[in-house]
């Protein structure tokens, strides 16, 4: 589906959005253009976070200036469609909007 990037324009603390993701990775809900999408949410690390960073400062430029403007690691995470019957009440979390972070999809 896409990465989104947890930029926060090169803030030294990460998007409130990205904190409310975050608690209830796996099975979620996030509003994508007005709707909601229930969704498998998995934070990247390591070589995996490495090659979708490349391949989204390649695609959008400013999130490598703002990975210069803080000291901490720009988290990326990956969401993928998922099915209504795999999503677990209790994993159901609305995550804030921040566009300025959602230019990728």
């Amino acid at each position: 589906m896409n990465r989104d990037v947890a930029s926060a324009a090169g803030a030294t603390k990460n998007s409130a959005w990205y904190h409310n993701l975050a608690a209830r990775l796996g099975k979620v809900r996030v509003e994508v253009g007005g709707r909601n999408v229930e969704v498998a949410a998995e934070q990247l690390h390591g070589m995996a976070r490495e090659e979708a960073w490349q391949q989204i400062t390649a695609a959008a430029p400013r999130f490598a200036q703002d990975q210069v403007k803080t000291d901490r690691e720009i988290p990326v995470i990956h969401l993928t469609p998922a099915p209504p019957s795999e999503l677990r009440r209790s994993a159901v979390g609305a995550c804030a909007r921040d566009t300025r972070d959602r230019e990728l999809r």
